[in-house]
């Protein structure tokens, strides 16, 4: 996918703490805990704050500080096949699949996804009007 623009990656990001141990975190969707830290996305839907970014190096470990991507056009990986278009959810892994209704959609498929394969997206937080 060819990009207009600036070709550094100038989207929104925060660092926070990891709240659990995250093995190949990078490109994978992460939530808050109850602690207020960081966690791998676990359950279909739930809502996320965002995704861990590609230059996440190797495993994370409690207490270790990360960046997340929360806006804008960024890489994350996909956890089935789509097409490009497509409003996306979270897995019970970390991955990004189409959303179903009602779902929490973290945002839309620039490129279409192949299961395990990195997917560009709009980061566009909301959710998927049932009936749609």
């Amino acid at each position: 996918m060819g990009y207009e623009g600036t070709t550094i990656n100038s989207s929104p990001t925060i660092a926070l703490r990891a709240g659990a141990d995250i093995t190949a975190g990078s490109g994978l969707t992460v939530k808050y805990d109850t602690n207020g830290d960081v966690v791998l996305c676990n359950a279909a839907g739930e809502i996320a704050l965002g995704i861990l970014l590609l230059q996440t190096d190797g495993d994370i470990k409690t207490g270790d500080s990360l960046t997340v991507q929360i806006a804008c056009r960024g890489k994350a990986v996909a956890g089935g096949t789509f097409k490009a278009g497509a409003a996306l959810a979270v897995d019970t892994t970390g991955k990004l699949v189409e959303a179903a209704a009602g779902q929490f959609v973290l945002g839309y498929a620039l490129s279409a996804g192949t299961a395990d394969g990195f997917v560009d997206i709009e980061i566009a937080k909301g959710f998927k009007p049932n009936g749609a």
